[in-house]
């Protein structure tokens, strides 16, 4: 069992990978954008074993998120996850997330299955540290 920040405005889809999360016994915090969580990012990073975002948020986009946790906690694992809404070019922006650090990127729609391989992955990949370390 992983705690696992999930960060997505759309309320309806954070709800069902939140049920998909805790159906695989996962522990769900969650917040419906970056601006919550770069507000007091250390409080959210010694909770979390993994971070799920999106990449395209209203208040504090998932780039500016992700790098945010990552200058707070550089060996924290993030999946990122994108539908692209108007942008063209999602593969790009999840490659340049990926770039950033991010340790996984899911292009929606995915699966369940999909969803939780990359959480399996970026868990089973994530250094063992201390919360208090970051």
């Amino acid at each position: 069992m992983a705690r696992i920040l999930l960060i997505d405005d759309d309320d309806a889809l954070r709800e069902v990978l939140r049920l998909q999360l805790q159906r695989a016994n996962h522990e769900v915090k969650e917040a419906s954008d970056g601006r919550q969580v770069l507000e007091d990012p250390v409080a959210w990073i010694d909770w979390a074993d993994l971070v799920i975002t999106d990449l395209f948020m209203p208040e504090r986009d998932g780039i500016e998120t992700l790098c945010g946790l990552k200058q707070n906690c550089a060996d924290l694992p993030i999946i990122v996850m994108s539908g692209g809404g108007r942008v063209q070019d999602v593969e790009d922006f999840l490659g340049y997330a990926t770039q950033l650090g991010a340790t996984q990127a899911l292009q929606k729609p995915f699966s369940r299955a999909q969803l939780l391989s990359a959480v399996e992955l970026a868990l089973r990949d994530r250094p063992m540290r201390q919360a208090a370390v970051c």
